[in-house]
């Protein structure tokens, strides 16, 4: 049975997924060329929510193995 904290962290996951690949598409696609402050913004963006994501699986984890 999935906890509430591994269903979010699951979709965190997924949200950085689907920004990454917004960010790539949008900048390679772009025809201003591609600006470096944007994608270390999103790697960043991406970072955090996959660490966030990973932390809440892990506790909804162990709250099931209780």
């Amino acid at each position: 049975m999935d906890t509430p904290q591994r269903i979010v962290g699951q979709k965190l996951l997924d949200l950085a997924n689907i920004e990454a690949g917004v960010l790539l598409f949008g900048q390679f696609t772009s025809t201003q060329g591609i600006q470096w402050r944007l994608v270390s913004v999103g790697f960043v963006v991406f970072l955090v929510l996959y660490v966030i994501g990973y932390i809440l699986l892990l506790e909804g984890e162990t709250n099931v193995s209780r």
